[in-house]
């Protein structure tokens, strides 16, 4: 699994692929918005939020453990 926590998320198509709250796994979409806490995917059924610390997102070829990507992100790009 390669780090990828300084790269730009916003517009990446993702999947939910491992979460605390089961029910959650499976969800897909665009990103489109990231807060330090929190980032959002647009689905089929509208935008859904998930607290990063508790997911893991496939980005293509990648999976990102969201504990990787808490905070902001204009502090993660200059890290």
């Amino acid at each position: 699994m390669k780090r990828t926590s300084k790269e730009q998320l916003i517009g990446k198509a993702a999947t939910i692929v491992k979460a605390n709250n089961k029910s959650n796994v499976g969800f897909a979409g665009k990103i489109v918005d990231e807060t330090k806490y929190t980032i959002t995917l647009l689905t089929k059924k509208g935008e859904k939020k998930f607290v990063k610390s508790q997911i893991a997102l496939e980005t293509g070829e990648k999976i990102i453990q969201g504990e990787e990507l808490v905070g902001r992100i204009e502090e993660r790009l200059k890290k």
